[in-house]
């Protein structure tokens, strides 16, 4: 006889392993962002001009305004995409600056050059989208057994006449 697909369980399985892969595409994207940024930006110095609070209520960390200078010689003003407390950058401190010269926005799509505004975002959803794969395939392979195999038919005992 064979049995109907458990398809509860089936979906309590996939769905890990779908928001997992959800997170993989995700960490492919921003790194392929990411070597974009790299190999087509370029290099100049800036300055913190100003610390922005964060617009959340009772949240202390804050992010830095930064104004750098393009190889046309303008001057072009940013807002840093990390917040941090205590603030990660102090006012009039030089940073360096990564932007794309093609850029039609008036910010030139700038950001500062360190880890958190760069590598931090996928290897976050990497961790993220790890942990979803693992538990997913996890759970699959204690599920399979149940998935895959009909279920056992018992004997029936008689009951003992006395």
């Amino acid at each position: 006889m064979k049995r109907p697909l458990e398809l509860d369980l089936l979906i309590m399985v996939l769905i890990p392993i779908v928001v997992g892969l959800g997170f993989a595409a995700l960490t492919t994207w921003s790194v392929v962002q990411l070597q974009k940024r790299e190999g087509s930006y370029v290099a100049t110095t800036g300055t913190v001009t100003s610390l922005k609070p964060s617009p959340r209520f009772g949240d202390p960390s804050k992010a830095a305004y930064v104004a750098f200078t393009d190889q046309q010689g303008q001057r072009h003003t940013f807002l840093s995409i990390s917040r941090s407390n205590p603030s990660s950058h102090a006012v009039g401190q030089a940073v360096t600056v990564l932007y794309d010269p093609t850029s039609e926005r008036s910010d030139l799509d700038a950001s500062i050059d360190s880890f958190s505004e760069g590598w931090l975002d996928p290897i976050a959803t990497g961790l993220v989208a790890g942990a979803f794969l693992i538990s997913g395939v996890g759970f699959l392979i204690v599920a399979w057994p149940r998935l895959t195999h009909s279920p056992r038919q018992r004997k029936r005992r008689t009951p003992r006449v006395q």
